[in-house]
């Protein structure tokens, strides 16, 4: 009996509360994987949404932290969600803000003189 306790308590104390919690945007669950379908960046003219095939994986975390794989450059970031969407940041340049438009997250770079915007779906 002495010992189930002592493993409750260890178990109690490796969990953190934030390990624990969910992160929502817009009444969504952000945590997990998504997958980059589309991007619409325009050279200084209207663009439509264009298709992408195995695009950049991004996942978010429960701790806060943002992993970006399958892509030229492998990231790690922080993200925080805030009442007007999601910021993430990459770098002192690198940094994205975003919605959820449809079940899609839609990013898009800080600094971009034009359109640029990223749509992932969920994967995972």
């Amino acid at each position: 009996m002495k010992y189930s306790c002592l493993f409750l308590i260890l178990f109690s104390l490796s969990c953190s509360e934030s390990e624990l919690r969910t992160v929502e945007l817009s009444g969504v669950n952000i945590i997990g994987k998504w997958q980059l379908e589309a991007t619409k960046i325009s050279p200084g003219g209207p663009v439509d949404w264009s298709n992408v095939t195995d695009g950049a994986v991004i996942e978010f975390k429960p701790n806060g932290f943002v992993e970006v794989s399958n892509s030229e450059n492998e990231q790690i970031g922080i993200y925080k969600i805030e009442e007007d969407g999601i910021s993430i940041r990459f770098s002192e340049t690198n940094n994205y803000r975003g919605s959820l438009q449809e079940g899609k997250l839609i990013l898009g770079f800080i600094g971009c003189i034009e359109e640029c915007s990223f749509r992932y779906m969920r994967i995972n």
